[in-house]
């Protein structure tokens, strides 16, 4: 339900192309799949990790509102989840992934790539291509 009224306030003026451009971005249809975990940066140090740095692999998949994250192949939780559109000004992005638990991240999602951003202080930056 939040999704579509998301969608809804959303699309109200503007134009034909810039409403089916931001609707086909941010649609669940959009964000459906796997993602594998490539990289992700953050915390206080500003550190970076990979698989590689790490010694596992990540990915995420993402199922008609449900969210689910791996490593190496093992699930670790499965969550179901909700998008948003709302003001941010400080991230500067207004897309949200929110998680039943309570987790939240903003997400960019841009055809083949996919960033969340924790929404925490000094929280990491977590890029996910598609698998």
């Amino acid at each position: 339900m939040g999704i579509l009224l998301a969608f809804i306030i959303m699309n109200q003026g503007c134009s034909n192309d810039e409403c089916n451009a931001v609707t086909t971005e941010t649609s669940i249809d959009g964000i459906n799949g796997k993602w594998n975990w490539t990289k992700s940066i953050g915390g206080i140090g500003g550190w970076t990790e990979t698989p590689e740095s790490e010694g596992y692999t990540r990915y995420i998949v993402f199922d008609n509102f449900y969210y689910s994250e791996f490593q190496n192949d093992s699930k670790l939780f499965e969550r179901q989840y909700d998008l948003e559109i709302r003001p941010d000004t400080f991230l500067g992005l207004n897309t949200y992934l929110v998680l039943e638990s309570g987790v939240e991240y903003t997400f960019d999602l841009m055809k083949d790539t996919l960033v969340l951003t924790e929404v925490c202080f000094d929280c990491y930056q977590l890029k996910y291509v598609r698998n």
